[in-house]
């Protein structure tokens, strides 16, 4: 995959690496909890176009949360033991 830099200008375009200026400022705007929903709306976008276009199964995503969630959990279980 292209840095954004050394990407073509109509391939930057198209992967959307331009965004607008009010786009910025709208997200500046944003308190903390609408910017963690706007992230989340945003990855969950994401998967689904992953798994639309067959790059990875809703299985596969699944199984790695599952593995990423019980990771945190372990450490937090043994920061509380400490």
């Amino acid at each position: 995959m292209y840095e954004e830099e050394q990407m073509p200008e109509e391939k930057r375009s198209q992967e959307g690496f331009e965004h607008s200026e009010d786009e910025f400022v709208e997200d500046e705007d944003l308190d903390v909890q609408e910017t963690a929903e706007y992230a989340d709306d945003k990855v969950d976008a994401l998967i689904n176009l992953l798994v639309k276009k067959g790059i990875i199964t809703e299985a596969e995503f699944d199984a790695e949360y599952d593995e990423l969630y019980e990771q945190v959990e372990e450490e937090s279980s043994e920061e509380q033991t400490e």
